[in-house]
């Protein structure tokens, strides 16, 4: 919802994400490693990084010293908060 409210403001955002480790906490309760029989890994944690720009062309050539970057790293949990930052790592 934050990063919605920055493009609603005027804003472009790229969004870069991934994950990494071993086992999340799903909505049955407790750390699952695998899903589907084993064949998909459920990361622990996921991140972002957040690249905010004013409006306009030639993004590469926008982003300098004073470009705003967000990033996140949080645990891999089945739930839902509005202030990611109480579970995030900044």
């Amino acid at each position: 919802m934050y990063i919605r409210t920055l493009v609603t403001a005027g804003n472009e955002v790229y969004v870069v994400m991934g994950n990494y480790g071993t086992g999340g906490t799903g909505s049955n309760g407790g750390t699952t490693t695998t899903i589907n029989n084993g064949h998909i890994t459920v990361p622990a944690r996921v991140w972002k990084v957040i690249v905010v720009l004013s409006n306009g062309n030639n993004d590469l050539s926008r982003i300098t010293t004073s470009t705003r970057v967000i990033a996140v790293n949080t645990p891999n949990i089945n739930s839902i908060g509005t202030d990611w930052k109480v579970t995030a790592q900044v």
